[in-house]
């Protein structure tokens, strides 16, 4: 996905446009399953990400592990009991 797309994408999610942080090959961000998967539930420093790259653009937390953005949503519906199905078919 190009930048501006993961963005978007980041935003469709929650993620407030203040809460990114441009890095040059990724987006970076507090990870989105930290009330979940981190210690103590919360992601102190931005340790996610997602790559911008011409491929298929991979969801990575330095904490908690790497994940496609379709397993990422599906992670997110299990924890939120949200549907995400529209962006899964975007």
């Amino acid at each position: 996905m190009e930048r501006d797309s993961v963005k978007e994408f980041l935003r469709a999610l929650g993620v407030g446009s203040n809460d990114l942080v441009d890095h040059p090959k990724w987006v970076g961000l507090h990870c989105l399953l930290a009330r979940w998967t981190h210690e103590g539930g919360v992601d102190r420093t931005p340790s996610a990400g997602v790559s911008v790259s011409d491929e298929a653009s991979k969801y990575n937390c330095f904490t908690c592990g790497a994940r496609s953005l379709e397993s990422l949503l599906r992670e997110l519906e299990k924890y939120t009991g949200e549907s995400y199905r529209e962006l899964r078919e975007e």
